[in-house]
C-alpha cells in the first residue's frame, strides 16, 4: 500500500517480464479478498496495471464477466 492505504504496483513484475517470466497469479478468489479491494478491481489491477499473463481462480464466470466487460470498453 502507498501512503494514501492504495494499493501500489511494484516493479517486480516488468522484472519478470523482463526475463521472459509467464505470470499466473494464484489463486484469486471472490471470498478471500485483500482489505479495500473488490474482486473486479482486483482482476483488472492484475490484468491490466500489473500485466499478468493469466490468473487462476475458483471463480471463472466473475473474471471472464470482467474481462469481457473490459474488452467491450
Amino acid at each position: 500500500m502507498d501512503k494514501k492505504g492504495k494499493y501500489a504496483v511494484s516493479g517486480l513484475a516488468s522484472l519478470a517480464k523482463a526475463k521472459n517470466l509467464v505470470i499466473h497469479p494464484y489463486t484469486l478468489r471472490s471470498d478471500q479478498l485483500p482489505k479495500g479491494l473488490g474482486f473486479e478491481e482486483l482482476a483488472k489491477l492484475l490484468y491490466f496495471q500489473v500485466g499478468v499473463d493469466g490468473i487462476f481462480t475458483d471463480f471463472g464466470d466473475k473474471l471472464a464477466k470482467v474481462l469481457a466487460q473490459s474488452e467491450e470498453q
